[in-house]
């Protein structure tokens, strides 16, 4: 008989492994590996919820168990994906459950819901008489009552005393438990209006002057020719009030259904129609190197190694078209969520709708509808933070990592991956080409290329011979002797008023946040630390704050020292926040934008604040990382 080898989705370590299932006579047709099942699991037959890994042949041995629900009608991991996971666990030390929520966006994962309602044989007013309860035990009775459809557990035991009084009142069978799972995200749908009777009966009640307003004409016109319309849609195309159409629907014109919608994160990105560019000498060497390693069928690694402004980007173009040519796809990684939207808008000028994006900071909504597009075969190019190598594309050609070098392709949390490692593993599968871009590559990177493992290509040339900018190292010791005790150099200072002066714009990098590194009390030497990661929480005057950058611990700016009382407690250090107050009390009267993780916490907020920096409503881009890699800003003179 077919048995289902089963990953857990949420397993410890000594838990983690495949466990046999039987698949029931209704379902054996239907299962397949890459399937989410429910199963019964432990002594005590909790509800779980894992992935079919493999369907194999096995005896039909007493203990076995049976699979409860097969969760999908079709499967959400690809063969290759499945083999990704098996690898990753391996390699970093990780459980199945861990490798797999990788490979799928987070509003997929199903979640157990606990839900609590009344026996349906036991009345409210008989409780009390059947057994005596105390006052915190009547009131969750009395909550669960008030509620037709029963409370959901957490808003029972979220008070911490009420944990043992509801274990009791579920022990005596006073309170009936449900337990589920549900997947938190779903396509999104809105209500839309169809046509209930043909053209020719409807214009036989007009000819009839059964119908004498002008306003259903006008509906049933647009529906006519449209088949089916969203509610909001028709009323706008026709012109006409939500009324008239109930009050069509309830003579029989029309009726209401519901139609599927796609959360497009496109929405705001604007693309310039591509020109045609003369490629440098550099480019097509890199060209003639390269392409030919597209159609070898067999993992080859490319390291582009170019200067700032050398014109990686119309490599990547040019080598992701040939690929679907060959009808192939392609991922390409970008190592800040800000590059995004910039390297999406150029992506998509050149490759139109079948581009998707996959980053944190999309909505669930949209991160589940471009992951549905990617599975579905709809899309040829995926651009992305490190998640993006994830993405479910079959037959890749090309993966194309860059700036290589940057440490954000490599994840921070379980599994602690790097996107590098994973994107090779995945051209391997394929038989695709790695290419790796960067100006400074990693020293691990250079020494594979240097040994022959991956082929080095360089670019030392810019387009038109730019020259690459002139450095100015400034000692700011020297500034301090000169009596300059603010944060910024009087060459800079000089330069960002000359700058203004001439309608250009600057960038300045600060890889700190906040307007502070620390505080520090001048009497006892106490500093101010996180009692979580034991690292000095750095001020925040925007609302007076000290906060832990790592765990988000925070608490409000001491007046005194908390450990000596004295009042010679004093921020030191520079962070955004400063730099943003000295350069806005300058009598130059610049316009600053500051973009740091507490200014594009907001959906788009990367995209708007370099699209207002593009739009050249500001003087001065001010950040963190974020504003120092890849911009391209025609404005830009001084960095």
């Amino acid at each position: 008989m077919l048995l289902a080898a089963v990953a857990l989705s949420d397993a410890t370590r000594s838990f983690d492994k495949l466990y046999d299932y039987k698949i029931s006579s209704e379902e054996v047709i239907k299962a397949a590996p890459g399937m989410r099942v429910l199963i019964p699991f432990g002594p005590k037959n909790q509800l779980k919820s894992g992935w079919i890994i493999e369907i194999r042949d096995g005896e039909n041995r007493k203990k076995l168990k049976q699979i409860s629900q097969i969760v999908d009608y079709n499967p959400l991991l690809s063969l290759e994906m499945i083999t990704l996971a098996k690898w990753i666990r391996t390699r970093y030390f990780c459980t199945s459950g861990d490798a797999t929520r990788l490979m799928i966006p987070a509003g997929v994962n199903l979640k157990k819901q606990s839900w609590l309602q009344l026996p349906d044989v036991l009345a409210h007013e008989n409780i009390e008489k059947k057994i005596e309860l105390s006052p915190s035990q009547k009131n969750i009775i009395d909550k669960i009552v008030k509620s037709k459809d029963g409370i959901p557990e957490q808003e029972i035991t979220k008070i911490e005393e009420n944990s043992d009084d509801l274990k009791y009142l579920i022990d005596k069978g006073l309170i009936k438990k449900n337990e589920f799972f549900e997947q938190p995200v779903n396509e999104k749908t809105v209500k839309a209006v169809i046509p209930a009777i043909s053209k020719e009966e409807f214009n036989t009640l007009v000819e009839e002057k059964k119908i004498k307003s002008i306003h259903p004409i006008r509906v049933m016109e647009v529906l006519f020719t449209e088949e089916i319309c969203s509610l909001q849609d028709i009323l706008l195309i026709s012109g006409v009030s939500h009324a008239t159409i109930r009050n069509m629907a309830k003579k029989g014109l029309v009726s209401y259904s519901e139609i599927e919608v796609d959360r497009n994160p496109f929405d705001n990105i604007a693309c310039d129609i591509p020109k045609e560019l003369v490629l440098t000498d550099d480019q097509v060497q890199v060209l003639k190197e390269a392409l030919p390693l597209l159609s070898q069928n067999k993992l080859n690694e490319v390291l582009i190694h170019g200067v700032t402004g050398s014109g990686k980007t119309e490599i990547y173009i040019r080598l992701i078209a040939e690929v679907i040519n060959n009808k192939k796809t392609a991922i390409v990684l970008v190592p800040e969520i800000s590059l995004t939207p910039q390297m999406t808008s150029c992506f998509t000028a050149h490759f139109g709708n079948r581009v998707a994006i996959q980053h944190s900071r999309l909505s669930q909504g949209e991160r589940f509808d471009q992951w549905r597009k990617i599975n579905a075969g709809e899309v040829d190019v995926v651009i992305g933070a490190r998640s993006a190598v994830f993405a479910p594309l079959l037959n890749i050609g090309i993966i194309i990592i860059d700036e290589e070098h940057e440490l954000t392709y490599k994840s921070e949390n379980t599994p602690k991956y790097d996107a590098r490692h994973v994107a090779r593993a995945r051209c391997n599968m394929n038989g695709a080409l790695l290419v790796l871009g960067s100006a400074t590559p990693s020293i691990e990177t250079y020494y594979r290329a240097l040994n022959g493992k991956a082929m080095l290509l360089t670019m030392k040339k810019r387009p038109n011979s730019m020259p690459l900018p002139q450095t100015f190292i400034v000692d700011l010791r020297e500034e301090l002797k000169e009596g300059n005790r603010g944060v910024v150099s009087r060459k800079l200072e000089q330069e960002l008023v000359n700058n203004k002066n001439n309608q250009e714009q600057s960038i300045l990098f600060l890889n700190k946040r906040g307007y502070a590194s620390f505080l520090l009390c001048r009497d006892c030497g106490y500093t101010a630390k996180c009692p979580n990661c034991s690292v000095t929480l750095t001020v925040h005057t925007h609302d007076r704050q000290i906060i832990c950058h790592y765990c988000g611990y925070s608490e409000p700016i001491p007046k005194t020292c908390p450990n000596c009382e004295s009042k010679k407690i004093k921020a030191f250090g520079t962070g955004t926040q400063k730099v943003e107050e000295e350069l806005i009390n300058h009598s130059a009267e610049f316009r600053i934008i500051r973009m740091d993780m507490d200014t594009t916490s907001g959906k788009h907020g990367h995209r708007k604040l370099l699209d207002a920096f593009r739009n050249k409503e500001s003087d001065i881009l001010l950040g963190t990382q974020m504003v120092a890699k890849g911009h391209d800003f025609p404005d830009v003179t001084l960095v």
